[in-house]
């Protein structure tokens, strides 16, 4: 993406992901999200859910967020391991069904027979997408052993600021109620509360420019 990334805070360095990044954000990504409600329903088989978040992960990284958004990972300073990463998607490059319409197509063989299911997630998800311009944080998720470090935040922070100077809104979907107040302080606002199939709630919050007043 053009234009050089706004700083990120002291918290962690924070640089754009790359095509060769891909299977360690999958990776880290996956380690991250292995007890997610979201994940849990949908690979419900803890012996098998890290490998199938990992391909889950790789297929939208390669075939959606990499070429189309914006990817900001974060390492280690000592080791150099990923720790964490965020997965964008600008008005430029979402359309309403960019990431949802891969599903089907690309995803069957990581489901298996939890697809249906998955679709009609998909499905519950686009419905109440927004259909005005905005820039779409499909994922974030930093490593279990280095939350509460200040990671989430320098990973979402400087997209928020593009979003503030473009005067664009933002938004996501939370899958953990307790993760709302932490995006509540960068400015998004629940404007909506959806339970799928009497499984996993999530929280569809918008951020305005500048943020929630």
């Amino acid at each position: 993406m053009p234009g050089a990334l706004p700083p990120a805070g002291a918290a962690a360095a924070v640089r754009r992901g790359q095509p060769g990044d891909a299977a360690a954000i999958a990776a880290a990504l996956a380690g991250a999200f292995a007890t997610d409600p979201v994940a849990t329903h949908l690979f419900p088989d803890p012996s098998t859910r890290r490998a199938q978040l990992e391909r889950f992960f790789g297929v939208q990284l390669r075939h959606s967020y990499l070429p189309r958004g914006e990817v900001l990972v974060s390492s280690a300073s000592t080791t150099g391991r990923l720790v964490g990463a965020s997965l964008w998607l600008p008005p430029s490059a979402f359309s309403g069904k960019v990431t949802f319409a891969l599903w089907p197509i690309l995803l069957i063989g990581v489901f298996g027979r939890r697809f249906g299911v998955a679709r009609r997630l998909g499905a519950l998800l686009e419905r109440h997408h927004p259909a005005g311009p905005h820039y779409y944080l499909g994922t974030v998720g930093v490593a279990a052993d280095r939350q509460r470090q200040g990671l989430g935040s320098a990973l979402i922070t400087p997209l928020l600021e593009r979003c503030d100077a473009e005067g664009v809104p933002a938004y996501l979907e939370s899958s953990r109620r307790d993760n709302v107040p932490f995006y509540a302080r960068l400015g998004f606002a629940v404007r909506d509360e959806v339970t799928f199939e009497g499984g996993p709630t999530l929280w569809l919050m918008d951020r305005p420019p500048g943020g929630a007043a």
